[in-house]
């Protein structure tokens, strides 16, 4: 729809186009909005997948630390629980990482560095199992068994042999707790010494002795005797790298997702700013395209009550431009009118008399226009425009004939009379009509003045939520008659058995609302199109609250539904006028704004009765939301 063309479509399809092109805004807006929500949760979920991976590492080298100091095979296994559940989670972040958009080589790095590290510190713990990491099992422990057997079966004449042998068992013992060269030399120096005075049933013995301790030797040495050297360094190593590679990697992270954070604002700002001028831009226009023609009617206006008769009105087939026709039509009134002022003058107060009662009779028709204006804004609450409109529209439209057809007689008496050919009969005549046809008229607009007296104090209470005292029948009578319209083509009657007596300190409007909710929730569930049936509406006063009934003898409610009424989208109706939120709306107003109760008894095929209890004097509005 090009918006150079706008001022060719009528004041109604303006509307219309201002509607849709603002809903387009809205949904480009929400669209903006769960883009950004999208967005987030993804830079949210690599966030917490690189704070739980850190996390993770953390334990993995405490676990790690916690079975080197103090060889426990509990922090072997939660070292290979954790293991496992570090890769899982890398895997799980780099899932996510990649479905972001994010790429990088140290992704690979870092898993191939996790995979170095726990293969080493898998080497280092074989080695460990080697030596001996439980009792009773490894090098160590063979070493004990076969230094204590030798010195248990050593001769009683062999003293020097059993405490050089008790000496070379405290070696062996220092050097798998604390593994140094000296210790090796003097292991060694001593087996040299006792060897060949070894008695001959424990040569071989002491030779497997010595060898074995010689592999625990090669074993330390492999594990390394410090941090700085055998698997310990290697171990060491690849823990320095795989959290070096860890960190590196995390701050890419926090840069890419700082980058689609600033591409973000960056596109909804830039969207927004385009949506803000181009609205602009389309209100400027629609309103230039409605203003522009108002300015120039009330411009011709003036002139011609300053005498301007020779005016070219330029107008477009719109509802301003049938505007602009009549007041050109009215142009040519007032020019054939001053013409046959001029050719007869004796008839100047007869046409002065006329013309004021014209204008009477079109300042009667502005006020109940600008009456139906103001209608028409507060019929924008619920189901009162349809009543109001309805009710409203049989007196006006007399009226509108009435004035046409007097418009016409007048014409035409002008016409006979410019043109010499006016009789008498036709003068009475027209004179009798124009009586008739004001009288008409008048009745019309008194009635339309009178219907929206009677519905103005329904409108003021729905309009706002100001707390008065009111009859309870008077109300409901009265909100029943903005209904009228709903169920006047429906074999529906609605039965009011409400005691005059019964008054209430309360909100109007909201407990207006909850009766037009009610009804149109009847009308929709209860009762098909032509179907007959009773809406029964009664109330009793018990101390200082009233007991009110809403009742039909329609349809009912199955068992299965009645606990989910009041749920706010639950509907059996959905695509067929039912939204959901109408008895919802009814359970919130009755419990929170009026103060009160309201619950619901219903058989299938025996109607539905909804049982409100309302305190007479409300209580103010904190007192009601702290119940």
């Amino acid at each position: 729809m090009p918006i150079f063309t706008i001022r060719h479509f009528s004041v109604r399809r303006r509307m219309a186009f201002l509607a849709a092109y603002f809903a387009v805004v809205i949904g480009t807006l929400l669209a903006l909005l769960m883009y950004e929500h999208a967005s987030y949760l993804e830079d949210h979920q690599m966030s917490m997948g690189m704070t739980e991976s850190e996390i993770q590492l953390l334990n993995l080298r405490r676990d790690e630390k916690d079975f080197i100091a103090r060889l426990k095979p509990e922090y072997l296994q939660k070292f290979e629980t954790r293991s496992e559940a570090l890769s899982d989670k890398i895997e799980q972040w780099f899932s996510v990482l990649e479905q972001a958009g994010f790429q990088s080589p140290k992704m690979r790095l870092l898993q191939r560095a996790m995979l170095t590290y726990r293969l080493n510190f898998l080497e280092y713990v074989e080695y460990r199992k080697q030596l001996g990491i439980y009792k009773n099992e490894g090098l160590s422990d063979e070493l004990n068994q076969l230094s204590a057997q030798m010195i248990d079966t050593m001769p009683a004449n062999g003293k020097e042999l059993r405490a050089s042998l008790i000496r070379m068992q405290s070696l062996h013992q220092l050097f798998l707790f604390d593994p140094q060269d000296d210790l090796i030399h003097e292991f060694e120096r001593l087996a040299t010494e006792i060897q060949p005075v070894m008695p001959a049933g424990h040569r071989q013995m002491f030779q497997s002795y010595r060898e074995m301790f010689q592999n625990v030797v090669r074993i330390s040495s492999l594990i390394g005797y410090s941090e700085n050297e055998g698997t310990h360094y290697l171990l060491r190593k690849a823990a320095h790298e795989m959290e070096q590679h860890f960190q590196t990697l995390s701050v890419l992270v926090s840069d890419f997702t700082a980058f689609r954070y600033i591409q973000r604002v960056s596109i909804i700002l830039c969207c927004s700013a385009l949506l803000i001028l181009i609205s602009a831009l389309v209100l400027r226009r629609v309103g230039h395209s409605i203003s522009f023609p108002l300015r120039q009617l009330k411009t011709d206006v003036e002139l011609l009550r300053q005498g301007r008769r020779d005016l070219i009105f330029e107008f477009e087939s719109d509802e301003i431009g049938k505007v602009f026709a009549s007041l050109r039509e009215f142009q040519n009134d007032l020019a054939q009118l001053d013409d046959m002022r001029e050719k007869d003058r004796a008839h100047q107060r007869d046409l002065l008399e006329e013309k004021k009662k014209l204008e009477e009779a079109l300042e009667a028709l502005k006020e109940a226009q600008s009456q139906l204006v103001q209608s028409e804004k507060l019929a924008s609450l619920g189901s009162l425009v349809a009543g109001v409109a309805h009710e409203i529209n049989t007196p006006l439209g007399i009226a509108l004939t009435m004035g046409t057809t007097f418009s016409d007689h007048l014409r035409d008496f002008f016409r006979q009379m410019q043109s010499g050919q006016l009789r008498r009969t036709y003068v009475e005549e027209f004179q009798r009509d124009a009586e008739e046809g004001l009288q008409v008229m008048q009745t019309a607009l008194h009635r339309a003045a009178h219907l929206i007296q009677s519905f103005k104090q329904v409108a003021v209470d729905q309009a706002s939520e100001e707390r008065r005292v009111f009859s309870l029948q008077q109300t409901v009578q009265g909100i029943l008659q903005t209904l009228h319209h709903m169920t006047k083509r429906r074999a529906i009657e609605i039965q009011v058995i409400i005691p005059e007596n019964i008054f209430l300190d309360s909100y109007p409007g909201p407990f207006g609302q909850v009766i037009s909710n009610l009804v149109n929730n009847t009308l929709l569930h209860a009762f098909t199109e032509d179907q007959s049936g009773t809406i029964t509406i009664s109330a009793i006063q018990e101390d200082q609250r009233v007991l009110l009934s809403f009742s039909d003898n329609g349809a009912g409610i199955p068992a299965k539904h009645l606990s989910r009424i009041f749920e706010p989208f639950f509907t059996t109706k959905l695509g067929q006028g039912g939204s959901g939120l109408g008895l919802n709306i009814v359970y919130n107003i009755v419990t929170g704004i009026l103060g009160g109760e309201i619950t619901v008894e219903s058989e299938p095929g025996e109607g539905a009765c909804f049982h409100l209890i309302l305190p007479v004097t409300v209580p103010e509005k904190g007192a009601v939301h702290e119940r």
